[in-house]
């Protein structure tokens, strides 16, 4: 077989492998959304006080902004009422739990529920505005205290 052949035949088996790897983990990420059952009654049982922290699945303050940014988006693109898991729409496998555990808590928050919140502009003067829809980053920290600490890159692109 000439060499040109050869690298032909070997293009096309990796071809095949990048294609079949790629097809395997979208299924797998599917799979994960569909077992996700979210219901107030699961969230109740299941998700609302306990923390997927357990020393396997942490989460960093960047990671914890981006995924409950996501759950805020996903808010606004899906009937969330009628089906909680559909705040988790495209959250990695790795982080299911944390989106459970967060969209079990944000959905008891007004903030969250109403899109609407409240913002101080002047402590001095101590007026407010009020924000509809509510950016993600007023959301996160209302409803969870996202971020626990100040965190560059998290939400530092939102204007409001």
């Amino acid at each position: 077989m000439s060499d040109s052949k050869k690298k032909t035949i070997g293009c096309f088996v990796l071809f095949l492998s990048a294609f079949f790897v790629c097809q395997s983990t979208a299924l797998t990420l599917q799979a994960a959304q569909s077992t996700l059952h979210l219901t107030p009654e699961t969230c109740d049982q299941q998700y609302r006080d306990i923390s997927p922290a357990d020393g396997r699945n942490t989460f960093h303050e960047f990671e914890k902004c981006s995924l409950c940014k996501l759950i805020v988006e996903n808010s606004r693109k899906w009937n969330w009422r009628e089906h909680y898991e559909a705040l988790c729409t495209d959250v990695p496998e790795h982080a299911m739990q944390w989106c459970a555990y967060y969209v079990c808590n944000l959905v008891r928050c007004a903030s969250f529920q109403n899109s609407m919140c409240t913002v101080e502009l002047s402590k001095v003067t101590k007026q407010t505005t009020t924000l509809y829809p509510c950016p993600a980053k007023y959301v996160c920290w209302n409803c969870l205290q996202v971020p626990s600490e100040q965190v560059r890159g998290c939400f530092d692109s939102d204007l409001a």
